[in-house]
């Protein structure tokens, strides 16, 4: 009797290391590929946050360089008016 509960034992572990063993391996390279698809997503959206981040800071100088360029345009508008002013002014101490 002894013999014939060993070989059972012996076919039930044989064929549960032929269903366990394949889906064991299966399991791991399932998880290695969603590992690296994890990885992958990770750094994807990490560089989609970086490039929004540089547009949102080139948008930012754009409009800071706009505003300059427009109070640039407004002071030397109002120092031309001043210098015309003060040209006329000269001109008609000058006359006797």
């Amino acid at each position: 009797m002894e013999v014939e509960v060993i070989k059972s034992i012996e076919t039930v572990l044989i064929e549960a290391i032929k269903i366990i063993g394949p889906a064991i391996i299966a399991s791991f390279a399932t998880y290695k590929a969603t590992s690296s698809q994890y990885k992958f997503k990770i750094k994807e959206l990490s560089k989609n946050h970086e490039f929004k981040a540089r547009e949102h800071l080139f948008s930012y100088y754009k409009d800071r360089q706009q505003k300059l360029a427009s109070g640039h345009s407004e002071l030397s508008n109002s120092l031309g008016q001043i210098l015309g002013a003060a040209s006329a002014a000269g001109e008609e101490n000058d006359i006797p």
